[in-house]
């Protein structure tokens, strides 16, 4: 994976990156192996991820990953294209109109496309901010579209 450098947002600065286009993470080479541990670690072991030859006979033409794969990318992903300064600390709080669009065959190469949809101050010590997500496949097919929300508080001024 090549790593992708961006000029960092301060967490005061993050209101004024609304509607700003981020840009693309580096691309993710999605492996059979990655399905396979995914299948395990969540007991999803439907052939279509797990058996290559029997999926291969499909009009899918080999096994897929599964779409919660898929999003478990994004955190990682979308702090490449969002370098922060001056956060503390950021917690998940979850995604809102998720849709699988296409299929990610083993082996394909994912990147995420990712802009700043809204930000809003949750009390005094937090701001919400809400990010749209599009994974995309390097034939140019999307894959995923995601809205995931955030709440990141500033770090204390010592």
């Amino acid at each position: 994976m090549t790593q992708v450098h961006r000029a960092p947002i301060a967490y005061g600065d993050l209101a004024d990156h609304v509607g700003a286009d981020l840009g693309a993470s580096a691309w993710w080479t999605v492996t059979q192996a990655q399905i396979d541990a995914f299948a395990e670690l969540t007991g999803d072991d439907q052939w279509i991820h797990t058996d290559p030859d029997r999926a291969a006979r499909t009009a899918l033409g080999g096994t897929v990953a599964h779409g919660l794969l898929v999003l478990s990318l994004a955190p990682s992903m979308i702090f490449e294209t969002l370098p922060l300064t001056g956060v503390e600390t950021v917690i998940n709080r979850g995604c809102n109109l998720v849709r699988f669009t296409a299929p990610v065959p083993a082996g394909s190469r994912l990147r995420a496309q990712v802009s700043i949809a809204s930000t809003r101050r949750r009390g005094p010590d937090f701001t919400e901010v809400v990010l749209d997500v599009g994974f995309e496949r390097e034939d140019g097919t999307t894959a995923c579209t995601a809205e995931f929300i955030a709440l990141l508080s500033p770090k204390a001024m010592a």
